[in-house]
């Protein structure tokens, strides 16, 4: 935590965008442990996931203690998320898995 001290008083910022999710999941809690480090500071903390991390987003409790949450629109590799991609419905489907993953729907962008 002083590391992280330093550098927010070196270079003054409101938060940090976290974009890289770990395919472990055991790795997840190390996010969530991240990201209750940056709000400790009191700072914001934005997280970037796809849509298919929804349900471990769900699992772990990240989407309800995060600030905003950016989700790209992507597909899996089953052929229905493929043929729906780029569809109204597509995107209403990730919009509703990730209300589901404790994400509030005021502080989603959608990528």
């Amino acid at each position: 935590m002083e590391s992280a001290r330093a550098f927010v008083k070196k270079y003054p910022v409101d938060g940090f965008n976290l974009g890289i999710l770990p395919y472990d999941l055991s790795e997840y809690q190390l996010l969530k442990e991240l990201v209750a480090a940056i709000k400790e500071l009191n700072l914001r903390a934005c997280l970037w996931f796809i849509t298919s991390h929804w349900q471990e987003i769900k699992r772990t409790g990240l989407g309800k203690i995060v600030d905003s949450a950016s989700v790209s629109l992507w597909p899996s590799d089953n052929k229905e998320s493929i043929e729906n991609f780029n569809t109204d419905r597509f995107a209403e489907d990730t919009i509703k898995d990730v209300v589901k993953a404790g994400v509030d729907l005021n502080k989603l962008i959608l990528s």
